[in-house]
């Protein structure tokens, strides 16, 4: 019998979260945003570095604005979620077996990429707590979500480039 592994389990409960938050902060007006949909988006914080590929130019122009009734930015939003829990999952699992370091060029690109996605939600996170959005009293449990999300990705992504440092000038 196959073995459930977070890398499953985390992409399909977070998935299922998300869609249910999404559908249940359902924006009608323009200029205010629900509670939950603040939430889910502060929960999956890195996917919104996904869902922001919905209104990137060229992409823009080749996407078409809703499949089935769902916003094809929600839809870019949902692929980021499942993205980011089944590499939160992986993480997971493979700590549990062992906390090799890892060597190569695609570790020092990976973590780079983790690095940039920690600034950059760092950024987000404090221009929403400074500026307050969508007519929502809740708006700073959003920046306190992405900004969480920021110090786990730049805490990671540090402290793996200090064990990668080490291995280089051995």
């Amino acid at each position: 019998m196959p073995k459930l592994t977070l890398r499953l389990i985390l992409p399909l409960l977070q998935t299922i979260v998300a869609a249910v938050l999404l559908r249940a902060g359902d924006q009608r007006a323009p200029a205010y945003v629900p509670t939950p949909r603040l939430v889910c988006w502060g929960l999956n914080a890195p996917a919104l570095l996904i869902r922001a590929l919905a209104g990137w130019g060229p992409l823009s122009q080749w996407l078409p604005r809703s499949v089935r009734g769902l916003d094809s930015s929600e839809l870019l939003f949902l692929v980021g979620v499942v993205v980011v829990w089944y590499t939160v999952g992986s993480a997971l699992d493979r700590r549990r077996v062992a906390a090799a370091v890892p060597s190569g060029a695609l570790p020092w690109t990976l973590y780079s990429f983790l690095f940039a996605s920690g600034v950059f939600l760092f950024v987000l996170g404090l221009d929403a707590w400074r500026n307050p959005r969508y007519n929502n009293p809740d708006y700073p449990v959003f920046a306190a979500l992405v900004l969480l999300w920021s110090a786990t990705l730049l805490f990671i992504s540090s402290r793996i480039f200090v064990r990668l440092l080490r291995k280089a000038l051995r």
